[in-house]
């Protein structure tokens, strides 16, 4: 009589453990069912175990493979927010772009830019944009387009140790 007791709490036990780990994936079911008054059969009891551990083992997968992703979102957030708060130097151009070119810097172009950087706000200087690009500088915003034929180009980069 004892050991049935400690049959019927242990799946008891069991079923409240799947339950728990149900709600995060799908619901489990046994094969075998007992009631109060009838004796368990081993097999059958076997059975019952074997199923929770298959269910057990599947959400140990799942929950290992939701780590892994979670380490991976983590890596690729912390290397965002690594760019992010990393000093940069911010460039502004403007040129006067011609009727036929729609682009500064597009095949045939002699457009040139005249540029002021964060670093020295007051010195300006002529730069195309091809020797920008080169420069490591990179257009993080343009405007215009009102009917003057000049374009604004805002353009970013890392602080270097050099700069």
């Amino acid at each position: 009589k004892m050991l049935k007791q400690i049959v019927i709490a242990l799946c008891a036990g069991s079923s409240l453990y799947v339950s728990a780990g149900a709600m995060a994936q799908s619901e489990v079911s046994v094969p075998h069912t007992f009631t109060a008054g009838t004796r368990a059969i081993a097999s059958q009891v076997n059975e019952n175990f074997n199923a929770l551990a298959d269910a057990s083992n599947s959400q140990a997968a799942s929950i290992e493979e939701l780590q892994a992703q979670t380490t991976a979102i983590q890596e690729a957030l912390d290397s965002l927010l690594a760019a992010a708060t990393q000093p940069k130097e911010q460039m502004v151009c403007t040129n006067f772009v011609s009727e036929s070119i729609t682009w500064p810097g597009a095949p045939g172009a002699t457009t040139t830019n005249v540029c002021v950087t964060s670093s020295e706000p007051s010195v300006t200087f002529r730069a195309s944009l091809t020797s920008i690009y080169q420069d490591g500088w990179r257009v993080i915003t343009v405007g215009g387009s009102d009917g003057s034929s000049r374009a604004a180009f805002v353009f970013e980069r890392p602080l270097t140790t050099t700069d």
